[in-house]
């Protein structure tokens, strides 16, 4: 049995009310007189008012009580459960990172809301996920203690993510009769139809790091100095101060400074890393929320990309001066060396590379060829997405033809201005080539903002795929890119775990590397910094489960067949509470005219 409406106890309020009334007795004047007709034949009345006095025991008293009794039963709408009653019910976990702060006490509050839902059908599957949809399953099963204890191993370390998918498999999970319940820790305005929301937040005052900055390593000094700034937030209603320090290898400990924000105010801290250190660790005091109280900074060793120009003096200026606007390219003169050789169409080229059309313009000329009017189109392409080329001036293309595995990136009219043309290598490895049509000499290639861009692009799709080490300091749980040999498998190590590597730098902060074998191929710290996931001012406890629990209630259980008997049982209660001190009035009064009639004679 359950009951569909748990607000009816407060009909019990009754019993003290009835108490109550009969503790109250009417208080009487004592009148002397001397001959008993002198009495007034009426009705008593209360001179003095009302007053609590002893409890006296009545009959009408206890037909009262049970009256409340009834009235209760009948209000809470007792229900009974249907034997083939079954129910599918998925509690989805907020994955973001803020739910760390109420996890902890988050527990025996869940397990105080989930109980009615399991009280709600004979038999109850409970699924327990998360947000995150690459996570696997929590739990899946029949017993809610079980739930909970898998609920023990739930780490949210999301940043801001969008929950409609993962609602969407939950409700695919649970069919059309089934219940989906968003465990969160703020109101949610919009989670779709079939979910009710469960928020278990409250606000809280946090002061954390919320960005940092750091200047790259000299290539060739590695003991010059690295200078870091961290951005602190205080994201409170009310001032907070707070203790931070710096902490590096080797046990060594910074002096401890105070620094004290406004509410929402932003501070800068900064400082330069150690002689000698490539790792710093920057500490707050620890407040409720403890992911963002402390900062690992690993000193950025960015990779570096070598280019040979094998160019005509003319096109070559040209070229160097687009290059050395980019960061991460050297220019160098061994082109057997070089990542990326820079040549002229036509000419047999091996690796990687860039080729341009030849120049038209003699050396020492200060005017190019002429310009082709017609207008340039661009592909679909993410090299070129979001760049504006109706400013760049070109000649006719001479491209006249291309492969069917070329990417085109830009038309002039009928031809391929620009492609890229990816090929395979003797040795195995795949090459790609960037193409240009067109005589950069003769054209506004070196003043256009859209072609620097472009050339930076396909140099750090290069780099990136470049199999050598790097360092730097990332977001955790951040998409990350490490480049392998063909037959190299890479491995993620931590301070407590090595798995393989996933693409993805670890979601717990902390320092980490990328080994490729005996090979080192990245060195990194992944730092918590989500300042959206920081803020609890809008955090707060919302109970959204009553309606959608009821509907179970209902769908599940079968109504109370004795409940016009109950009613008919209230009525009868309430006439026979007011009949008996009616009677019970009426045969004193008789009683007293009849003693009086004696007492005369």
């Amino acid at each position: 049995m359950t009951f569909g409406n748990p607000w009816g106890w407060w009909a019990l309020l009754g019993v003290p009310a009835v108490v109550l009334i009969h503790f109250l007795q009417e208080r009487s004047r004592r009148v002397r007189a001397s001959t008993l007709f002198l009495l007034e034949h009426i009705a008593p009345e209360s001179q003095g008012g009302s007053r609590l006095d002893r409890f006296r025991s009545s009959r009408a008293f206890w037909l009262q009580l049970l009256a409340v009794g009834v009235l209760t039963w009948l209000l809470l709408q007792p229900r009974w459960m249907k034997e083939d009653s079954r129910q599918m019910v998925a509690v989805v976990l907020d994955s973001s990172a803020s739910m760390e702060a109420f996890r902890a006490d988050m527990q025996p509050k869940l397990e105080r809301l989930l109980k009615p839902w399991g009280a709600a059908a004979a038999a109850t599957e409970w699924i327990l996920m998360e947000t995150d949809v690459r996570r696997p399953l929590l739990y899946r099963g029949g017993d809610l203690k079980a739930l909970l204890a898998a609920w023990q191993g739930w780490r949210p370390r999301r940043g801001t993510h969008d929950f409609s998918e993962s609602l969407l498999l939950a409700r695919g999970l649970v069919k059309a009769d089934g219940a989906v319940l968003l465990v969160t820790d703020h109101r949610q305005p919009e989670v779709g139809e079939g979910v009710a929301v469960i928020a278990l937040g409250s606000p809280l005052p946090n002061v954390g790091f919320a960005g940092w900055t750091m200047s790259a390593a000299d290539q060739g000094s590695p003991a010059a100095e690295v200078k870091w700034q961290a951005l602190v937030r205080n994201a409170s209603l009310v001032p907070q101060t707070r203790s931070w320090w710096v902490e590096w290898p080797g046990a060594a400990v910074g002096e401890r400074r105070s620094i004290r924000l406004d509410p929402g105010e932003v501070r800068t801290l900064s400082g330069a890393f150690p002689p000698g250190q490539d790792e710093v660790t920057l500490r707050l005091e620890e407040d409720a929320f403890t992911l963002d109280d402390w900062l690992p900074l690993r000193r950025a060793e960015p990779k570096q990309l070598t280019v040979a120009v094998d160019l005509p003096a003319a096109s070559a200026a040209v070229m160097r001066r687009m290059l050395e606007a980019l960061d991460g390219v050297q220019i160098t003169s061994d082109a057997e060396a070089a990542d990326v050789r820079v040549s002229e169409l036509g000419r047999q080229s091996r690796g990687n590379g860039i080729q341009i059309a030849a120049s038209a313009v003699a050396d020492g000329a200060t005017e190019g060829g002429k310009l082709d009017p017609a207008p340039i189109l661009p592909e679909a392409d993410e090299w070129i997405a979001g760049l504006e080329w109706r400013n760049l001036l070109t000649p006719t293309s001479v491209l006249q033809s291309w492969e069917e595995e070329d990417r085109v990136l830009l038309w002039k009219g009928d031809r391929p201005l620009a492609l890229v043309r990816e090929g395979m290598e003797a040795e195995g490895r795949r090459s790609r080539r960037l193409i240009l049509g067109w005589d950069l000499v003769a054209s506004s290639a070196p003043r256009s903002a859209a072609m620097l861009v472009l050339l930076h692009r396909f140099l750090d799709d290069l780099r990136v795929g470049k199999p050598t080490f790097s360092a730097g300091t990332f977001d955790t749980d951040q998409e990350l890119q490490v480049a392998a040999e063909s037959e190299e498998s890479l491995v993620l190590e931590g301070a407590e775990m090595s798995s393989p590597f996933q693409g993805r730098t670890p979601v717990e902060a902390g320092f980490f590397k990328v080994m490729a074998g005996e090979e080192m191929r990245l060195a990194g710290a992944a730092a918590f910094s989500d300042a959206r996931e920081s803020d609890f001012r809008a955090a707060e406890t919302v109970d959204e489960t009553a309606m959608p629990l009821q509907r179970v209630v209902w769908r599940n259980t079968d109504a109370d067949p004795w409940a016009p008997l109950w009613l008919v049982m209230l009525v009868v209660l309430l006439l026979g509470s007011w009949w008996v001190p009616s009677a019970a009035g009426k045969g004193k009064l008789e009683t007293m005219k009849w003693a009086g009639g004696d007492a005369g004679v």
